[in-house]
């Protein structure tokens, strides 16, 4: 998973997204912390 790449290198703060494609089912995150879909980035206003 590219997450653990960037643990690697020295990156903390990882956030991974479940559901990055609609047309798809859920990734397996593992034991990233994670938030359903890029949707829950957006602030509403």
């Amino acid at each position: 998973m590219i997450l653990d790449s960037a643990k690697t290198y020295g990156i903390a703060e990882l956030l991974a997204i479940r559901y990055p494609d609609s047309q798809k089912g859920p990734w397996d995150t593992g034991t990233y912390n994670a938030i359903e879909d890029f949707r829950e980035l957006f602030i509403a206003s």
